[in-house]
């Protein structure tokens, strides 16, 4: 699905904001430099969440963990421009549906776990999504069973699958017949959802060179190749998608995951793995800032913070 015009994606490539390379072929080239480089890990409470316990991948085992899934997606008559709504909390499978949904030629449609029956039908509605992707249950709601609600609604959703199951087609068998479907960059990377000042959320599709174009204010925040990075923000905002999960896909680091924010575990992941970056709003930035103990933690790696929506520190 490509929605920019032939002038636009000409106007832009003279530019040289967008180019010939997608999203996939990105990460396939830090795959095949740092295979054994760690480059993603879970929340420290991600079994207290999910029931399932924090994992850290390195490149080729998150690669191979997405071809995999893309493959097992194809067996389920997912393929190109089919949308795929995912509502998962923060975790690595979140990040790795991203780019298995892609692979297949397929979009995905991230929502907040929050959403509930009456938000999630208007979005399968307007985008006639093929498949659901969530959590049997969280904090006490059932998940799927809200998903098998939406499809006696809406016939065009065929599938509701389980993180549970995505671990599991996780691990199945590589053929290679992924090679075979072509992901122009100015292909529909993602349909992400904003409510803004109106009742009904707002779709926002944004191709590979969209999101690769917006990432290039990842200089103003000094990411550099290899850093680490910690996403806070549930990552099916824009802002976490932009500001953490493109700049770490793009330049080769390690992503550390949080959810939800946890002032203890937070500071436990940035001082144990020795983060350079992170995105906060500025309500956590105060929390930090007013940590009784805030002068003796070594907060020494952290060399960039972005933040935005209001007034940071506000009093200081």
């Amino acid at each position: 699905m490509i929605l920019a015009s032939k002038k636009d994606i000409e106007k832009y490539e003279k530019m040289g904001i967008w180019g010939k390379k997608n999203l996939i072929d990105i990460f396939k080239e830090h795959v095949n430099t740092k295979p054994d480089q760690i480059c993603i890990i879970d929340p420290l409470n991600k079994e207290e969440l999910t029931g399932f316990p924090p994992e850290r991948l390195t490149y080729k085992e998150l690669d191979r963990s997405i071809d995999a899934l893309a493959e097992e997606l194809l067996k389920k008559n997912i393929k190109k421009d089919d949308i795929i709504m995912v509502q998962l909390p923060n975790c690595w499978e979140l990040g790795m549906l991203y780019l298995a949904i892609s692979r297949t030629g397929a979009i995905i449609s991230p929502v907040p776990v929050l959403l509930r029956e009456a938000e999630l039908s208007y979005i399968a509605e307007i985008t006639k999504a093929k498949a659901f992707i969530t959590v049997e249950e969280f904090n006490r709601f059932k998940h799927r069973k809200m998903g098998e609600n939406l499809q006696s609604t809406f016939p065009d959703l065929e599938h509701v699958i389980t993180h549970d199951e995505i671990r599991k087609m996780s691990k199945g068998d590589i053929t290679g017949i992924l090679d075979d479907i072509d992901i122009d960059p100015n292909n529909i990377f993602t349909i992400c959802w904003t409510s803004g000042t109106e009742a009904r959320p707002k779709g926002c599709p944004l191709s590979h060179n969209n999101w690769l174009g917006i990432s290039t204010l990842q200089e103003a925040t000094g990411v550099k190749p290899g850093d680490k990075l910690i996403v806070t923000c549930p990552m099916v905002n824009m802002a976490s998608v932009g500001s953490v999960f493109l700049p770490w896909l793009i330049l080769g680091g390690c992503m550390v995951i949080h959810h939800p924010f946890d002032l203890d575990l937070f500071m436990q992941q940035v001082i144990k793995e020795k983060v350079n970056y992170m995105l906060l709003v500025p309500a956590i930035l105060n929390i930090i800032a007013k940590h009784p103990r805030v002068d003796s933690l070594d907060l020494s790696s952290v060399r960039s913070i972005s933040t935005g929506s209001a007034p940071p520190l506000y009093g200081y």
